[in-house]
């Protein structure tokens, strides 16, 4: 993913040149060197200042990496049975934020879905998009870090990431969804999932 984001001029999805595949093995904090700035929030949501001046730009850089062509022999496939299990595996760490009943029907809603999210085309995603790995630099642009989950997923696991997380602003939750549709080369696919 370093590799071929290296090579393209993609507004916004910033990666250091210098990355290659031996990159898994230095420290993280070499990637949060390179994109130096703010993370836009944290795993409980978007900070305050984010949403007043730059929430719009994040529609087109959530799309950008979804309309991103890489090589699919070379990343990881996560089914919808695998999505399943990590929620399960993820429980724990879910009830800090979420009851018993919100878990449950996440699951329920997973399971539902089962057929129409294993029949859907894979794309890359990031995979862990939570305003943690959001970073504006100081050349005002916003930056995606923490790359180490990217794998091929259906084309709304990375929006509704992003959209869990702004929970706290349901206006523009409303409005992410409304502009990532209208950036979305795959709109009807994209609604339906």
């Amino acid at each position: 993913v370093l590799k071929k984001f290296s090579k393209q001029n993609i507004v916004d999805l910033q990666v250091p040149k210098y990355l290659d595949s031996y990159t898994i093995l230095s420290p993280e904090w070499l990637i949060y060197k390179f994109s130096e700035g703010h993370s836009v929030g944290w795993w409980s949501g978007f900070e305050e200042w984010f949403i007043n001046k730059y929430i719009k730009k994040l529609p087109k850089l959530v799309s950008a990496i979804s309309e991103t062509k890489i090589n699919s022999n070379k990343i990881k496939k996560t089914t919808c049975n695998q999505t399943i299990k990590v929620f399960n595996k993820r429980k724990k760490l879910l009830k800090e934020y979420l009851s018993d009943e919100q878990i449950k029907k996440g699951v329920e809603i997973l399971k539902k879905n089962k057929k129409v999210l294993n029949k859907t085309k894979l794309v890359l995603t990031h995979g862990d998009l939570h305003p943690g790995n959001i970073v504006l630099n100081k050349k005002d642009k916003l930056v995606i870090i923490d790359w180490f989950n990217a794998h091929l997923n259906n084309i709304a696991f990375d929006p509704c990431f992003v959209w869990f997380s702004l929970w706290g602003y349901p206006d523009e939750q409303k409005d992410f969804l409304e502009n990532i549709l209208e950036n979305n080369s795959n709109e009807k696919q994209f609604k339906k999932l």
